[in-house]
């Protein structure tokens, strides 16, 4: 099977492959709307669409908003935080819900995800001030609010069930020095760090008006 995802279009191409040994299936071109993401990302089918495909364990997952919630003017997607993606990637989920309201939504900088802590987090962590920032964490314990899951975080209220373990999550900005890292923040130690695009974390996408 040979798949097309091209970026300017809102659709995709499959072909079946008709010269593949023990297939019967004829070859033919259907073009998908931008909606659903497979689990590789690559291709994306919308809602209504009903395609069999003839690989094993293929699997599909849905694009979707979820709830949101409105601080200092910007809206944050809300929702049970479940799926790891690259960088890369997870820029592109938040640009396919754009198609879906109007609304242009994105990754946020690290200033927006820091709104959405319950206190004032430290900041970033490296090799040179991994003492100071332990004797934050170990200050500011009591801080941290524990969810039904049990797991403790530095979360608002109103995100804390959604929130997954390990909750890295990825901002919109990249290293200054190198391309290849982008900027996170994890919200269980309450510090900011670069990381690898090509790595998987989690994510929420905002819009501001």
């Amino acid at each position: 099977m040979i798949a097309n995802n091209n970026k300017k279009s809102k659709t995709a191409i499959i072909k079946s492959d008709s010269n593949t040994k023990g297939s019967s299936t004829p070859k033919a071109d259907i073009n998908i709307p931008k909606k659903y993401i497979l689990d590789d990302g690559s291709i994306l089918i919308d809602s209504g669409e009903y395609i069999t495909f003839l690989i094993p364990n293929f699997k599909i997952k849905e694009i979707s908003l979820g709830n949101t919630v409105m601080i200092d003017e910007i809206e944050y997607q809300n929702y049970p935080f479940t799926q790891r993606y690259s960088w890369e990637d997870a820029q592109k989920y938040c640009e396919d819900l754009n198609s879906d309201n109007g609304k242009i939504w994105r990754l946020p900088s690290v200033k927006e995800l820091n709104k959405i802590s319950n206190i004032k987090m430290y900041g970033v962590v490296d090799k040179d001030n991994k003492d100071d920032w332990t004797k934050w964490l170990n200050e500011n314990k009591d801080k941290q609010v524990a969810n039904k899951k049990g797991y403790k975080l530095f979360i608002k209220s109103n995100f804390l069930e959604n929130m997954p373990k390990e909750s890295y999550f990825w901002s919109n900005e990249s290293s200054k020095l190198n391309s290849k890292l982008a900027w996170l923040i994890n919200f269980v130690y309450g510090g900011e760090g670069l990381q690898k695009k090509s790595d998987t974390n989690y994510f929420l996408c905002v819009s501001k008006p």
